[in-house]
C-alpha cells in the first residue's frame, strides 16, 4: 500500500489501495469472520427463528419442532467443544443435539 500525504487538520491515515490490496484485504476479512458467515447461512438456511443466550452460554440455534433441538455451528470444532456442547444439551434437558461444522 502507498500512504497518501496526511492532510494537516486531520489525524487520520489514509492509504491508496490498488485493486490486489482491496482483494487482499477482503480475503482477510472474510477469513477472520468466517464463523459468522457460516454461522448466519445456517440460521437463514434452516430458517430458525429462535436461540438462547445467558451470559456466556450460548446455543446458536434451537430448532423447536416436536422437542427442543439444539444446534451449534462452529468453523472447528474439537473434543473441548464437544464437552461443552454435551453440558449444554444436557441443562435444557434436549434429548439429541446438532454440531454443523467444517471439520
Amino acid at each position: 500500500m502507498e500512504r497518501l500525504a496526511r492532510h494537516s487538520c486531520t489525524s487520520y491515515n489514509l492509504y491508496k489501495f490498488t485493486f490486489c490490496n482491496c482483494i487482499c484485504l477482503l480475503k482477510e476479512l472474510f477469513e477472520k469472520n468466517f464463523g459468522i458467515v457460516l454461522e448466519t447461512y445456517a440460521v437463514n438456511s434452516l430458517n430458525s427463528r429462535y436461540y438462547f443466550k445467558k451470559g456466556n452460554n450460548e446455543i446458536d440455534i434451537i430448532i423447536k419442532n416436536n422437542e427442543i433441538i439444539p444446534v451449534e455451528i462452529k468453523v472447528s470444532f474439537n473434543e473441548e467443544d464437544m464437552r461443552r456442547f454435551l453440558n449444554k444439551i444436557h441443562s435444557i434437558n434436549a434429548k439429541i443435539g446438532i454440531i454443523i461444522s467444517l471439520n
